[in-house]
């Protein structure tokens, strides 16, 4: 029993020396980012139409990065079909 005592005392001692040896420094937050996309979510276009991306607002820390959100697709308005815009 004594040296189940001490062993749990000895993991408590250490989990509190590492706990004490850390600051806020050390600490990296992530960045705040939010997106709202412009549009609706399901378009439908006619054959042949030219297609308009509506764009999105992306804010990173309370700064406007929309510019360097990249958009991709494999759109082909003269082919049918389902298409994803990332």
């Amino acid at each position: 029993m004594k040296r189940v005592v001490s062993v749990n005392l000895i993991i408590i001692w250490i989990a509190i020396m590492l706990l004490a040896g850390c600051s806020a420094e050390d600490v990296v937050s992530a960045p705040e980012i939010t997106m709202e996309l412009f549009g609706e979510q399901d378009v439908i276009i006619n054959f042949g139409s030219q297609y308009i991306d509506e764009g999105v607002m992306a804010v990173e820390d309370n700064i406007d990065v929309s510019a360097d959100v990249q958009i991709t697709s494999n759109l082909d308005v003269n082919t049918i079909g389902e298409y994803t815009i990332k």
